[in-house]
């Protein structure tokens, strides 16, 4: 995403020290060595997934091998699916004693 000069992968050193913290240095950030490209990561798939972009679609943008892998990760944001189930039987219909 962020070549070198002559096209080549950065050096995680250089894009970290050079790049990434003098942005977040400039923002007025706090405590701006706490921040990671990984927590970056996890905080674009939360704020997706709360938004309500499907899981299938977070898997993939993430570049997960699976759903699943996905699911593991990110199941606590998803609280409200055991309500939405719920609710979504009441509207079949009673088959009990047919």
């Amino acid at each position: 995403v962020f070549p070198s000069d002559s096209g080549d992968p950065q050096n995680p050193s250089n894009l970290r020290n050079r790049g990434f913290l003098p942005a977040l240095k400039g923002s007025k950030i706090e405590s701006p060595n706490e921040v990671t490209f990984h927590n970056l990561r996890h905080t674009y798939a939360s704020h997706a997934i709360v938004a309500g972009v499907p899981l299938a679609d977070v898997s993939k943008y993430m570049g997960h091998s699976s759903v699943a892998v996905t699911a593991d990760v990110y199941h606590h944001l998803m609280k409200g699916s055991d309500d939405r189930a719920r609710a979504s039987s009441m509207d079949l219909p009673d088959v009990v004693g047919v």
